[in-house]
């Protein structure tokens, strides 16, 4: 139990630590090195969406238990990217007086396909026989496109006061 303990919490405390290293490199990048935050949000959500997009193709590959887990490892990592990225966007756009409304609004869609994808994977996986290629594909597919339409629309001028 212990093992299994360990194992679980691993992924979890290198988000932790990728999140705020994120941070403090996007804030670095802004204040010192003068990229703007339109770039520094969009590189945060590209590693955000696109690291985790090339580990999960890695996972199809039906690596041993270690290596599956270090792949894991790594997308929840570079997944934490978004906390530079997605994740204060609504900031950016917004400051401090709507930003958790907008916040909220774009989340909710994404909550709500996320319930809605446990379903699907139960089903897919009922219907793969319980091989989770299809689910790494379909979510490395999904990473991609997030980054791409991120990269190609987002803009951090300030819309609302």
């Amino acid at each position: 139990m212990t093992e299994a303990a360990g194992s679980s919490v691993l992924p979890f405390v290198c988000a932790a630590v990728t999140a705020a290293s994120a941070g403090f490199a996007a804030d670095l990048a802004v204040e010192r090195l003068g990229v703007s935050l339109t770039n520094v949000r969009r590189a945060a959500q590209s590693i955000a969406l696109l690291g985790p997009a090339a580990l999960m193709l890695a996972l199809t590959m039906h690596p041993t238990q270690p290596v599956a887990e270090a792949l894991f490892c790594g997308c929840t990592a570079l997944g934490a990217f978004s906390a530079a990225g997605f994740g204060c966007s609504s900031q950016d756009i917004a400051g401090s007086k709507y930003s958790g409304l907008i916040y909220g609004a774009t989340s909710a869609p994404a909550l709500l396909v996320g319930a809605a994808g446990v379903q699907l994977v139960g089903i897919l996986l009922d219907i793969t026989d319980k091989d989770f290629t299809l689910m790494f594909q379909l979510t490395a597919a999904v990473d991609v496109a997030g980054a791409l339409a991120y990269f190609a629309w987002w803009d951090s001028k300030r819309l609302f006061e």
